[in-house]
């Protein structure tokens, strides 16, 4: 069994609030869980008016199976947002701890 992550850091260029920064945030949650099945939630600091990391998670029998799901959102992303992405973070692991490369 394989668990893969994926990070993405945001920066929301028109935000001038905390509550135009949570909308675009939940916008990409809503979509991407509905979409893709897939566990995602806000991570890191959630105070910023410009920022936001927003982290995905996957779990399959096939490590390419998720390399190609967290690809699918990794595009979605980048295409739904109105914001910049500033960086991204992928790994999959085998469930029992070694990593795969």
């Amino acid at each position: 069994m394989f668990v893969g992550a994926l990070r993405v850091d945001l920066y929301i260029r028109d935000s001038g609030t905390l509550k135009d920064r949570r909308q675009v945030v939940r916008m990409l949650l809503d979509r991407t869980r509905s979409r893709f099945r897939v566990a995602v939630a806000e991570v890191g600091d959630t105070g910023d008016t410009k920022r936001a990391s927003i982290a995905f998670a996957c779990v399959g029998n096939s490590e390419y199976r998720v390399r190609e799901l967290l690809s699918q959102v990794e595009r979605a992303v980048f295409s739904w947002t109105p914001a910049e992405v500033v960086g991204l973070e992928r790994q999959v692991t085998r469930f029992d701890g070694g990593e795969v490369t």
